[in-house]
């Protein structure tokens, strides 16, 4: 058993069962510090790591975005959740052909694992990069662009469960030295309507950072594009995963030790950012939503220089990122702008 787990198990055992929030936001916080988690030889792949044509996509979108903004001579360039810097990287790559929008950038990245970190100066290695804990941390004094790939989904959520007639919260409690749910014994009020043994998951955390980045994309204008897997609707559902090396194991059993992640509500965070007055365009699944940006054509492009290996590598990766029995049809793209111009 893990150092983590232990310690979870002394805790709870002394003062009672916690909230699943609570739980994921401590698990989570321990595994990134304490293990490498991307790559072949971590538990899982994100988009950037698949291909170079995802990040220098979304570098065109946001020199578009820039544009569109009126070409402001500074603009903060924001990621949540930077991985490996991989992204970040490409993106900056693809747009180096444009000098007015790289003299305008400040890049940011929010990152709270030291060793995510060392890897990410590796990748920006000469790019002129600022770190912090949070976004309340960066000095916003200009429009700003904020990019999340798989990042809300690690952020917790707290889980209701219908039984006997009402909600109660779901909590982790132990039971004969192991993790388990439980449910309160109060019952608690929720608006949706249940059925014997739902699940209904709500993300406080998720909403108020979509209602700050929300907030204050109105007061210094740009735009905030997250790409994760979720449902266009609020709906019922559990949805807790947890992914160790590559594949499914449960969330409980390797708490510390595996990525726990739930689905986005992708309706829930699109209110948040409507009801600060940003202008919120329909929620896109990933493959449409890069085939719009022109991944075909890119796909195309590195193609005709490369060998027949190398293209079979682009088609696979192609196929990957937008094919929808893979990722281009659970994983969904949701931009918020400041103004209905700006789209």
């Amino acid at each position: 058993m893990s150092d983590f787990r232990a310690e979870l198990i002394k805790r709870i055992e002394e003062e009672g069962a916690m909230p699943v929030s609570e739980f994921m936001g401590e698990a989570i916080s321990y595994y990134y510090q304490n293990k490498a988690p991307f790559g072949t030889k971590g538990d899982f792949i994100t988009a950037p790591e698949i291909s170079q044509m995802f990040g220098e996509l979304i570098g065109l979108w946001c020199v578009d975005i820039w544009i569109k903004l009126g070409k402001p001579e500074a603009l903060h360039l924001i990621e949540c959740g930077p991985g490996k810097g991989t992204m970040m990287a490409d993106m900056l790559r693809a747009t180096k052909a444009l000098p007015m929008f790289h003299d305008a950038l400040s890049v940011h990245l929010i990152e709270t694992s030291m060793s995510l970190m060392v890897e990410q100066k590796q990748a920006l290695d000469g790019y002129d990069v600022m770190w912090h804990e949070s976004m309340v941390q960066i000095p916003l004094r200009a429009p700003f662009i904020l990019i999340g790939n798989e990042f809300l989904d690690a952020l917790p959520i707290d889980q209701y469960e219908f039984k006997g007639g009402a909600w109660h919260k779901r909590l982790v409690g132990v039971d004969n030295g192991k993790l388990v749910f439980t449910t309160s014994e109060d019952k608690v009020e929720v608006s949706h309507y249940g059925q014997e043994g739902d699940v209904i998951e709500i993300s406080p955390a998720r909403d108020a950072f979509v209602a700050d980045v929300a907030a204050k994309l109105k007061q210094h204008s740009g735009a905030a594009l997250f790409i994760d897997y979720g449902h266009h609707k609020s709906a019922v559902g559990d949805t807790l995963q947890a992914v160790k090396d590559h594949k499914p194991v449960d969330v409980l059993a390797f708490a510390g030790e595996a990525d726990i992640t739930s689905h986005v509500d992708f309706e829930s965070i699109a209110q948040e950012a409507q009801e600060k007055g940003c202008h919120v365009p329909p929620v896109a699944p990933q493959g449409a939503f890069l085939q719009a940006l022109g991944i075909m054509q890119r796909a195309e492009t590195l193609s005709k220089h490369a060998t027949e290996a190398q293209i079979n590598d682009i088609q696979t990766a192609l196929a990957r990122l937008t094919a929808a029995k893979e990722m281009g049809v659970l994983f969904k793209a949701l931009a918020i702008t400041s103004d209905e111009n700006i789209k």
